[in-house]
This record gives C-alpha cells, structure tokens and sequence, in this order.
C-alpha cells in the first residue's frame, strides 16, 4: 500500500513518487510492501457533515493493517485520517 501527496492550491501537482505509506518495526525487522486484500466504502454522517469513509486493509507477512479515510462534500480538498491498526492475521 503505497501513497503519494498532491498540493491541491491552484492545480493538482503531485509532491513527490508514491512511498510505503508507513511500516511496521518489529523485533525481526520492519514490515513494508503491504499488498492491498480489499478495500470498502460507506456512506457517513458524523460533526463534519456527509461524506464517505474508505476503508483500506493490506498484508505483510502475518500482519493485516488497516487504514481509514474521510472524504467530505462540504470540504472537497480535505481528507479526515481515521485510526489506524495493525493485527496479526490468523
């Protein structure tokens, strides 16, 4: 699961190459390169108005991580990061 910041202020201009979005160090060594298993989307309702949430969940080894963001109509260049986790997966 890889990102990449776009500057949204006049145009969209990407800020860089798409990264590992983060990785996970363990005593063994850092897990990366999470491949993407599925991901969802729901409508929602919540302080910041109407929007849909995304729901990201990628593997690494025994590792599932999972990545939660926000988009709203009323704020259409801003995205709302929700927790993220990381279990091991059975």
């Amino acid at each position: 699961m890889y990102t990449r910041i776009h500057a949204t202020i006049n145009s969209e201009t990407p800020l860089g190459q798409f990264t590992d979005s983060e990785t996970l160090r363990t005593r063994l060594g850092e897990l990366r390169d999470f491949a993407l298993q599925s991901y969802t989307q729901e409508s929602i309702s919540d302080e910041l108005g109407t929007g849909t949430r995304t729901t990201l969940i990628g593997r690494a080894q025994t590792v599932e991580k999972r990545v939660q963001v926000s988009a709203y109509g009323s704020r259409p260049r801003a995205l709302r990061s929700h927790k993220k986790s990381a279990v091991l997966a059975h």
